[in-house]
């Protein structure tokens, strides 16, 4: 089992950030920190809470007027990223510094984490400032999306998604996109893939409560470049997951009564946990056209009620007359996200958003 994240915060990293820290921070006891960080409780703290007490830990040793601790979040971070670390996510008690004491220091908070997000993103950071000062927030947001540095761009749009995970909610960017768009709109030809990715992801977490908004600005970027529209496929991932029909036909996906689909064959048609389910099947074009394929499977549940999972296969265009044959293997075990009940299960192929053909299946668990 690999170890867990939070257990990167560990005594060897604390040695590596008190030396950092001790060179940047004047009358820093290292001896004291050790001690204030290794409480009793330490152990059972999870990832987030570790993060926030390594803030409120570090408080102690900086000036309690935010704004005069700012300077000293600045140099730990320079100097950690002279000590090697880069784009850490272990630094990520810097931005929850800012988070937890600067709140009401709207000017020295946002300049740090302009500053800060190179070494450790900001993202969460900014949501408590988008609630609090909303019109100020997203006007620096919209600032940051035209800055030199492409870890200040990517904070721009990461920043503001309007279902970023495991983040603090801010309803009003989910309620209303049109908030957002003036700073995507500066990102959509960002030179940086990093960049543009999280401009696909803001785009596809609006493409689920607005999906109209995304389609419409879809087809107004589409074919300006192909980093574009690269990042315009991936927006609309969702959208085309679900078999939503104009998203289909923006990206090309041609008329699915062209294409027949054959009967899936499955290895077996029953399985222990931990078995390997194999499935083929091939589909063929009476006519040129371009396919989006991908297989779903109902699941059976404890309840009796099936859970449907939609997974990729390919996308490929077709000739008339052209054959296109799947082979895939799918192992049946639990996962962190989804535990397995025994029963009958289906598994189903959609082409281009609809399903063309299924097959049952079942599971035994011991």
């Amino acid at each position: 089992m690999p170890d867990l994240l939070k257990n990167m915060y560990n005594a060897q990293f604390f040695e590596h950030l008190s030396t950092i820290v001790e060179e940047a921070v004047p009358d820093f006891n290292k001896k004291d920190f050790f001690r204030r960080i290794f409480i009793p409780a330490w152990e059972t703290l999870e990832l987030k809470a570790r993060m926030q007490h390594i803030s409120r830990v570090l408080a102690v040793f900086l000036p309690t007027d935010f704004p005069q601790a700012v300077p000293y979040l600045v140099q730990i971070k320079q100097k950690a990223q002279q000590a090697g670390f880069a784009n850490s996510f272990a630094f990520m008690f810097l931005p929850d510094y800012v988070e937890q004491f600067g709140l009401n220091y709207f000017e020295p908070s946002v300049n740090a984490l302009q500053e800060i997000t190179s070494l450790a993103s900001a993202e969460f950071a900014v949501r408590p400032f988008l609630l609090t000062y909303p019109q100020q927030m997203l006007q620096t947001m919209l600032v940051w999306s035209t800055h030199p540095n492409l870890h200040v761009r990517r904070l721009a749009s990461e920043g503001c998604r309007p279902r970023l995970p495991w983040a603090m909610a801010v309803p009003f960017l989910k309620n209303d996109p049109s908030l957002i768009l003036p700073i995507l709109e500066n990102l959509k030809a960002d030179p940086s893939e990093y960049v543009r990715r999280s401009v696909a992801n803001n785009l596809n977490d609006i493409s689920k409560d607005h999906p109209q908004v995304v389609l419409q600005l879809a087809a107004r970027w589409k074919n300006a470049n192909s980093n574009t529209d690269k990042l315009l496929k991936h927006a609309c991932r969702t959208l085309l997951k679900t078999g939503h029909e104009h998203a289909l036909q923006l990206f090309g996906f041609g008329a699915k009564q062209v294409v027949e689909v054959f009967p899936v064959i499955l290895n077996k048609d029953t399985f222990q946990l931990n078995e390997t389910l194999e499935f083929t099947f091939s589909c063929m074009a009476r006519q040129a056209v371009e396919i989006r394929l991908q297989y779903i499977i109902d699941f059976a549940r404890q309840n009796g009620k099936a859970s449907k999972k939609v997974f990729y296969l390919a996308e490929k265009k077709l000739d008339r007359g052209e054959k296109f044959t799947i082979r895939k293997k799918v192992k049946l075990q639990h996962y962190s996200t989804r535990t397995l009940y025994p029963g009958k299960h289906t598994l189903g192929i959609m082409l281009n958003g609809e399903i063309e053909a299924e097959t049952p299946f079942y599971l035994h668990i011991p």
